[in-house]
């Protein structure tokens, strides 16, 4: 019935240039390609005419448009070929096409963009205009601000747009104070706060408007200051360093987490949005802190420390598990020292921590032997989690994500191309079918055997595994098949099978790319 006519395992390059001949042997020989809803395919005659639809559309900016393509042979006959034919944008900088769903294009920028249907040596073309965007309405970080003088306060506008779309608007606004001499905005919405009393701050766009209740009061600011926890710091390790605002009444609040934080030397030391200063390298590095109209320094001698973790890496070994509570992954962090020449001592502290109670740790951590500390997680709840490794009140962190999964078939992409030729519900001798599976995975499994099936009639099944270029899918590996059809045959929906499995687990599973 139907021979597997030729096998590729190799990169996605080599499959799609098989592929483009194929299809361009395919247009000059006037054959015609697969119908997006399964139907009979072609009538076996050239090509006349590629029209391509919606024509000439326009549409606002992060939208999406799904194309489709008909054949219009030359006896008058037409038919959907959406599905057979090589997409292409003029411009993917402005538009580009959905790998997912190749005749879906997905508008970046606003412009004219030519789109391109080809099948062989016929094509047919249009154009796409993406205009702006159509703004809904704009909402606001917050509608009431309350600042003593000389403080601020960071305003972002969201803007809401047709097809429940939502963007950070906030340097786009127009900001304006009905007051300024209570309060200022600045063109990215920082309100700073003058003198006693109320006023309101309106964000402007495309005609749309938002409001701020602002109200200044209490005592005025009128200093900052910053400390470290110690005024040297061991190179790898973390410190806290905080913020302290002074006010008129000679009362103070602590403003760390309110602070802007920035070091003079990004390769000496890095601070994090609370104050926590992570010590990379040896020397002497300033710590700035803006609150306010306020700014303030301090300077941190960080301490050379060969010998003290300063990087971390984790790893999951398999990536992906079974959701039975049994099938397992192997944590596995390293820690390297400051010196990379330096040992990293037996018995570090390394703790091991899930974004979610969905894993189950045989141990929440351990302590280093030969810079490594090993783990396993299990989980019986299908989803992504994440883990993170590290060396507490260091520099030393990493994370790493396991897929729970109730089937290893979730983690193959799947992907193919028919060429149909045929009509009148009937798939003729040459009709042509490619199936390409990718493991996504770092677990390899193996493939046992393919199978060609229309509707549920099997056509054609091989254990052959040269066939496909070996009997095991590595990690990031493809293989691809392709099956013609050797006799006529009705088209009752046509896929090709891999049977697979995973030796530790001794799961079985298929992966189907359907046509």
């Amino acid at each position: 019935m139907a021979v597997i006519a030729n096998t590729i395992k190799s990169v996605l390059l080599s499959v799609l240039v098989a592929l483009l001949a194929l299809l361009a042997a395919c247009g000059g020989g006037g054959g015609s390609g697969g119908d997006s809803n399964g139907g009979g395919l072609g009538t076996g005659k050239a090509i006349q005419e590629l029209r391509i639809s919606p024509e000439n559309s326009r549409i606002p900016l992060h939208a999406t448009v799904t194309f489709q393509a008909r054949a219009i042979y030359q006896d008058g006959s037409s038919a959907d070929i959406t599905r057979s034919v090589a997409w292409e944008s003029g411009d993917p900088a402005l538009a580009a096409f959905d790998p997912g769903s190749p005749n879906t294009l997905i508008t970046k920028a606003e412009g004219v963009v030519p789109v391109t249907a080809k099948m062989g040596n016929v094509s047919g073309a249009t154009q796409l205009t993406i205009t702006s965007p159509e703004l809904m309405s704009i909402t606001l970080s917050t509608n009431t601000v309350t600042l003593a003088p000389g403080e601020t306060e960071s305003i972002r506008a969201t803007g809401h747009y047709q097809g429940n779309l939502a963007t950070d608007v906030t340097d786009q606004m127009s900001w304006a104070s009905a007051n300024d001499a209570i309060a200022t905005v600045g063109s990215t919405g920082v309100v700073t706060a003058i003198a006693h009393g109320a006023t309101d701050i309106t964000a402007s766009l495309d005609g749309i408007n938002a409001q701020a209740a602002v109200t200044v009061a209490g005592a005025a600011l009128t200093s900052l200051t910053v400390t470290s926890a110690q005024p040297s710091v061991l190179q790898g390790t973390i410190s806290q360093l905080t913020a302290t605002a002074g006010y008129a009444d000679a009362s103070s609040a602590d403003v760390t987490s309110k602070a802007a934080w920035s070091a003079s030397d990004a390769s000496m030391a890095s601070v994090s949005s609370t104050g926590l200063l992570s010590a990379l390298a040896p020397g002497s590095v300033t710590i700035s802190a803006g609150y306010g109209i306020h700014n303030a320094d301090t300077v941190v001698e960080i301490v050379s420390a060969p010998e003290l973790p300063g990087a971390l890496t984790l790893q999951a070994i398999p990536n992906v598990i079974l959701d039975n509570g049994t099938d397992t992954a192997q944590l596995r962090a390293t820690v390297q020292a400051n010196d990379p020449a330096a040992i990293i001592a037996d018995g570090t502290p390394v703790t091991f921590t899930p974004d979610s109670t969905g894993l189950a740790f045989d141990s929440p951590g351990g302590t280093t032997v030969a810079g490594q500390v090993e783990g396993e997680v299990t989980s019986t709840t299908p989803g992504h989690y994440t883990i993170i490794a590290e060396v507490p009140a260091t520099i030393a962190i990493d994370e790493v994500s396991v897929r729970v999964v109730p089937s290893f078939a979730e983690v193959i992409g799947a992907t193919g191309i028919a060429i149909i030729r045929g009509g009148g519900g009937q798939a003729l001798p040459g009709s042509e079918f490619t199936a390409m599976i990718t493991n996504t995975s770092n677990r390899p499994f193996n493939i046992h055997k393919v199978n060609f099936t229309n509707g549920s009639t099997l056509l054609n099944s091989s254990p052959d595994s040269s066939l496909w270029g070996g009997p095991t899918l590595e990690p990031g590996e493809r293989a691809a098949v392709t099956v013609a059809l050797g006799a006529p045959q009705p088209i009752n929906g046509f896929a090709i099978s891999f049977e697979m499995s995973d030796t530790p687990s001794g799961t079985e599973f298929t992966v189907t790319k359907t046509f």
